[in-house]
């Protein structure tokens, strides 16, 4: 019986990402131990870290000045929304925590984040929840949501007014 490979195939595509990314990218990745008995999926891994290098230390994203650190307040994570405005307006929390957004405005707001580098058009929406005037919303755990950057937050009702700021997620 004969069991055919895509082995061949993951070679060719791992040669060809590595001579496209020679000049100007990162490393490429390199492929996972060939496959042993059945089962196996042939997976692709990280090229290994350089040596000297503390793989267990988490990157760190920019900390905008100004902004407020919330990833020591508990598992979750107050934000106000106002009329025209959040508090914190910049806020930082770690990936092991959820939000909790409260309107004490007299409209309906939105808790919009985008990812970062999408520019103004077209957006990218990771988070887009919306609460009315005396209303509270709950977010799942941030980490499962989104990942280690600072990323814009906006009202879609009143962007335009101001109602802008950022989360930083660490």
């Amino acid at each position: 019986m004969t069991r055919s490979s895509g082995w061949p195939l993951v070679a060719a595509l791992v040669a060809t990402l590595m001579t496209a990314c020679a000049e100007d990218g990162p490393a490429p990745l390199s492929p996972a131990a060939a496959p042993s008995g059945s089962g196996s999926t042939g997976r692709l891994s990280p090229t290994p870290l350089p040596p000297g290098t503390d793989a267990s230390a988490e990157p760190s994203a920019a900390v905008p000045a100004g902004c407020s650190d919330l990833r020591d307040a508990g598992p979750v994570v107050t934000i106000v929304e106002r009329d025209n405005a959040f508090e914190p307006a910049c806020l930082v929390v770690a990936l092991s925590q959820a939000l909790s957004i409260e309107n004490r405005g007299s409209t309906a707001h939105t808790f919009t984040v985008v990812d970062p580098g999408g520019g103004l058009s077209p957006r990218v929406i990771r988070v887009d929840l919306e609460t009315p005037p005396g209303g509270v919303t709950n977010t799942e755990v941030i980490g499962q949501i989104l990942g280690q950057a600072p990323y814009p937050l906006y009202c879609r009702f009143h962007q335009v007014e101001g109602m802008v700021g950022t989360v930083v997620v660490q």
